[in-house]
């Protein structure tokens, strides 16, 4: 089987956490047999630095990742203030790599939009010119954040309606796509995204029973709530030696968060190591005992699922992909922007952290997020939507 990749974004290296998931679902399909093709998206230079615009190199690159040929193509963005005309530059950057990738390639048998927008419109143009039928998986949080227009949703509805199969990474997630979208009801199935193998594979370490460490991981942003994590430590272990937090990542909020850590008397036990790799991070979580997210939304959780590789149990608001991923076999759910229930479920963790035993937290996330389960999911996806545009024709 031919898929071919069409993401709205993609990472530009190796540790480019940006669409780092597409990428991992990419190399993951490779992996299980599947031909794997992606076409990143287009970057636009701007034409503030006319010398670096007009220099750069503007020719269509093949790159060979792992196996997976990536296409990519950069542009001068001419009309930086004219989003319309932008969009459609986009797109057309996507057709022409699109031409040379099938040139060499062959046609697809199926293509695979990750997020609507952008790249969703060179989606239905492709299909409608080669006669191929494509999938819908959408993930990003700016449905929830009221951040896309109202033009924007009107072409994210018609790139939904036009696709032959269509998902979301969480439950909660589909039915608010369903419903900004004026969708009817199940229009989106449910398909995580997969755990990075390497995290299945890193070795589970011994942990002391007697300190209990806990690591919360991400883009230190207000929607984060990062501060109720540094409240709710503060408030339950005043003056525990045997308890200490980490907060990895930087962002716009760490000053005010190391600030907060003082002010509350917990600075010399709670540390934060600044942006982390992901080699980093499965180190941070080998030395961490449970993982705790505390954000306003998520659409899914990619970190979680990665702490569950890792052996460690989970405490996350009911914020929307969580409570697809954190049950009472991998960890406790606490209602969003609570401190005190935050506090509650850091204590129920130091207590009773035999009753989330690592060997079955990372069996029990390789069943549902591993990449060779998922894989085979998507692939019998594929298959029945090749079959049933078959039949249609």
């Amino acid at each position: 089987m031919h898929v071919l990749f069409l993401p709205s974004w993609y990472p530009e290296t190796f540790e480019d956490i940006s669409g780092s998931f597409f990428r991992e679902q990419a190399l993951a399909l490779h992996q299980a047999g599947c031909k794997v093709g992606v076409i990143a998206p287009g970057m636009l230079l701007s034409l503030r630095r006319p010398l670096h615009a007009l220099r750069a190199d503007r020719s269509i690159r093949k790159e060979m990742d792992a196996g997976v040929p990536t296409y990519r193509m950069t542009a001068i963005n001419w009309t930086p203030r004219l989003r319309g005309r932008s969009a459609r530059r986009k797109e057309h950057i996507r057709m022409a790599l699109y031409r040379a990738y099938a040139a060499v390639h062959g046609r697809p048998d199926v293509i695979h939009v990750h997020a609507s927008l952008p790249a969703g419109a060179a989606a239905i143009g492709i299909a409608k010119q080669a006669n191929i039928p494509y999938v819908l998986s959408e993930h990003g949080s700016a449905y929830a954040r009221g951040l896309i227009p109202a033009a924007g949703i009107r072409i994210a509805r018609s790139i939904a309606e036009n696709a032959g199969a269509r998902f979301a990474v969480s439950t909660p997630f589909a039915r608010l796509l369903e419903e900004r979208l004026t969708l009817p009801p199940d229009s989106f199935a449910v398909m995580p995204n997969i755990v990075d193998q390497p995290f299945l594979d890193a070795p589970l370490p011994l942990r002391d029973a007697g300190k209990t460490r806990f690591l919360h991981v991400s883009l230190l942003h207000s929607i984060k709530r990062v501060d109720l994590i540094v409240r709710a430590f503060a408030q339950q272990f005043p003056q525990n030696p045997d308890v200490t937090l980490t907060i990895g990542g930087d962002g716009p909020t760490r000053d005010a968060l190391m600030s907060l850590a003082v002010d509350l008397g917990v600075a010399d036990r709670v540390s934060f190591p600044g942006r982390l790799s992901r080699a980093e991070v499965r180190s941070a979580m080998a030395d961490s005992d449970a993982f705790v997210l505390s954000s306003k939304y998520e659409t899914f959780g990619v970190v979680l699922v990665e702490a569950l590789a890792m052996g460690l149990p989970l405490i996350a608001t009911q914020c929307g992909g969580p409570e697809d991923i954190v049950t009472s076999d991998t960890g406790i759910l606490v209602p969003p922007e609570d401190a005190d229930a935050l506090a509650s479920a850091m204590a129920q963790i130091c207590e009773s952290r035999t009753q989330w035993p690592a060997e079955k937290l990372r069996a029990d996330c390789a069943a549902r997020f591993g990449p060779d389960a998922v894989s085979q999911r998507w692939i019998a996806h594929y298959e029945r939507l090749i079959a049933s545009e078959g039949m249609a024709e």
